[in-house]
């Protein structure tokens, strides 16, 4: 029986590496955007814009310089044109429209608190999406605004054209998926998911059936002609990030946090197929317009190496290339000027403002760890936790408090933090007392510990990484890990081998994360004379300062520690948010 299953699964993954038709590598950047030309001939992925030929696969275009890579400039969402002439790609603040033929911008729209941006079919009009509610119509030719609409308290994350034109499905950040009617500049479809935000909205190209994405796995299917829901089903474990439908509309592509691509027959939403395509969640997916393509991008970034980027064979994975699907081209970058439909991919970013930050539901974990058994006592972690807490309380955080723990209520306080923060959407925890890194794993030293070697680390202690884990599995928009460790190791003394200076070791922030250090990766830091440490004394000094992002805040947080540390000491974060957090607005 081993031997049958052992001959099975070989058939079966070769079978999978067989349908990849390439793999575009390690971009060291998120792949939330991945659009086929229409004439299919080339792929525009990103992150950071690149074209890649789909002839050979290799790379033909990057639109930012090394230089210019920072978080600004990546892509938050990215439509092509029907002529296949111009892309626009949605950034922090603005829009850029792109000539694919000349490969450079022409122009930009600013746009405050944008977050979405997507072309009409007639190729003139830009909608996009900001985060205090407003959809806003844009006419390019002119450069001037059109029309806008409220959605009141509902926050826009996604947007797609239907063919015709005459529809708009806007994504948000709460459980609800709008259908706007262009022509009467009204809501006329609500569509209400299970708990979570909706991650992607997509039409299918005759623009029959619009399918609905969710955090929570669920996707629904719906038909537009008298808004009925057809199927809704959960498409993955976790998170389902992505969409895409089948030029044919006989199948619709998902993928999620699971690292899957599954394949969906329509309108039945029958399983075809499914295969794990990346190391990370699959965020992005699109169809060539040919049909005989399937591209995919997934979660990545500095120092996480996953293949960010690939290209899969439509016939490898349960499809049936319909004849019908038009073999066209367009003015993409041969000259051709056949249209066919547009297809666009959408990301969910995690982009908190001010109007926002009253809905959202705040979960912390915060930890002092001073008193210990067998490593003598700080005298600060209790205050630093305690004082740290009420002021998370203050900005709208349900807490949990604990100090002094030992490893097993340390592991039961980080289990039961990770079940309840599946029903929040931003998770938040703090950690004052020792902390040490081992074989460049970082670990939080409970109260309890009696670390006579370094080999006690790993059994005594409580790895860092329990905690990302169990953040990254609720599926909260937000995560921010805040760490007042990497004091010296007490226990060093009885060690063959000294940790002196090693600090915790760099940890890469998953995605929608940001993790913080009270000193830069490898440095000590030091516990405080007074009341608090000096890490936390800068935290408390500017956390509740209004209208100061999280990257600001943790800017001066740094600048005060350096210079009252005269240098020693310099904090550091590490991030992979997709948008900005404020802790207060006014």
């Amino acid at each position: 029986m081993k031997r049958l299953l052992t001959i099975l699964l070989v058939i079966l993954y070769s079978s999978c590496a067989a349908a990849q038709k390439y793999d575009l590598g390690d971009n060291n950047q998120p792949a939330r955007t991945v659009l086929f030309t229409p004439d299919s001939r080339y792929l525009v992925a990103g992150g950071f814009m690149k074209i890649y030929n789909m002839d050979n696969g290799s790379e033909v275009f990057s639109a930012t310089s090394v230089t210019d890579q920072y978080t600004a400039n990546l892509i938050l969402q990215a439509d092509i044109s029907n002529d296949g002439r111009y892309m626009v790609m949605a950034k922090q603040g603005r829009i850029e429209i792109f000539d694919l033929q000349a490969r450079r911008p022409v122009s930009k729209v600013r746009a405050l608190n944008m977050i979405a941006a997507a072309l009409a079919p007639d190729n003139k009009t830009l909608v996009y999406a900001r985060t205090n509610g407003n959809i806003v119509f844009y006419d390019i030719p002119s450069g001037e605004k059109l029309s806008s609409h409220k959605l009141g308290r509902l926050k826009p994350s996604t947007l797609d054209w239907s063919d015709s034109g005459e529809l708009l499905a806007i994504g948000t950040r709460g459980d609800i998926a709008l259908v706007y009617d262009v022509k009467k500049k009204e809501i006329f479809q609500t569509i209400k998911m299970r708990k979570r935000a909706v991650s992607d909205v997509v039409f299918s190209a005759d623009s029959r059936y619009l399918a609905v994405a969710s955090t929570s796995g669920e996707v629904k299917l719906i038909d537009t002609q008298n808004g009925e829901t057809l199927h809704s089903w959960e498409a993955h474990s976790g998170a389902t990030y992505t969409l895409a439908f089948h030029p044919s509309g006989k199948y619709l592509a998902s993928g999620g946090a699971d690292n899957n691509i599954n394949i969906w027959q329509v309108p039945s939403c029958k399983a075809v197929m499914s295969w794990q395509a990346h190391e990370k969640s699959v965020l992005a997916l699109d169809f060539s317009p040919d049909g005989s393509m399937l591209a995919s991008g997934c979660m990545n970034g500095p120092l996480m190496g996953a293949n960010d980027t690939r290209v899969w064979s439509s016939a490898g994975r349960g499809i049936e290339i319909s004849s019908t699907v038009a073999d066209a081209g367009s003015e993409t970058l041969t000259g051709r000027e056949e249209v066919i439909e547009q297809a666009t991919i959408k990301a969910v970013s995690n982009e908190l403002k001010a109007s926002e930050v009253l809905s959202q539901k705040r979960l912390a974990l915060v930890i002092g760890n001073g008193i210990y058994a067998n490593g003598g006592i700080l005298s600060n972690p209790e205050n630093d936790a305690n004082d740290i807490a009420n002021r998370l309380k203050n900005l709208g955080f349900d807490v949990m408090l604990f100090n002094n723990l030992d490893q097993k209520n340390f592991k039961k306080a980080i289990d039961d933090f990770g079940l309840r923060l599946n029903n929040y959407d931003i998770g938040l925890f703090y950690y004052a007392g020792h902390g040490i890194q081992v074989k460049g794993n970082n670990y939080l030293i409970p109260v309890d510990a009696n670390l006579q070697s370094e080999n006690d680390v790993e059994y005594d202690c409580v790895n860092a990484g329990r905690l990302l884990a169990k953040m990254e599995d609720a599926g909260s928009t937000t995560n921010i890990i805040i760490l007042d460790a990497c004091r010296d190791n007490p226990f060093e003394r009885s060690w063959r081998r000294s940790t002196q200076g090693m600090g915790l070791a760099f940890m890469t922030a998953p995605a929608g994360s940001l993790i913080s250090y009270a000193t830069s990766p490898g440095s000590t830091a030091a516990d405080g004379s007074g009341r608090n440490g000096l890490f936390t004394t800068a935290l408390l000094e500017y956390i509740d300062n209004p209208d100061l992002s999280i990257l600001e805040m943790f800017q001066k947080v740094r600048t005060w520690v350096r210079e009252n540390s005269n240098g020693r000491q310099v904090p550091w974060e590490s991030t992979s948010l997709e948008g900005n957090f404020y802790f207060k607005m006014e």
